[in-house]
């Protein structure tokens, strides 16, 4: 797992990240959480699910801030100059449904096997 400090947008990006760290997968937030835990000495495991494949591109990345906030504004000019975009973000959605639905199902198994 690859800890990113932003969005790997496109599948270029993604590859890169794979071939210079050998990960399979890649987020933004666990090593954070996993660090600051250690630190307090509070235990930590994280169950993820992947939203995106590595050739799916993750549509107008650049609108979210440096704190991940994703900007209304810009957001909705960016939508009406180029509408679509909307499509790649239903199909984003799509995908996290999905990834909501086996994280359910993994924390689920996890909480009968404790």
């Amino acid at each position: 797992m690859l800890t990113a400090s932003r969005v790997l947008a496109d599948s270029a990006a993604k590859r890169l990240a794979k071939e210079q760290s050998g990960a399979i997968a890649v987020d933004m937030e666990s090593a954070a959480l996993g660090i600051e835990a250690r630190a307090r000495g509070i235990p930590f495991v994280c169950v993820r699910a992947v939203l995106d494949a590595v050739d799916d591109e993750v549509p107008a990345a650049e609108l979210a801030g440096a704190d991940g906030e994703v900007r209304p504004l810009a957001a909705t000019r960016f939508l009406i100059r180029h509408p679509a975009t909307l499509l790649k973000l239903l199909r984003l959605m799509r995908n996290l449904s999905r990834a909501t639905a086996a994280l359910a199902e993994a924390l689920d198994a996890l909480a009968r096997n404790a």
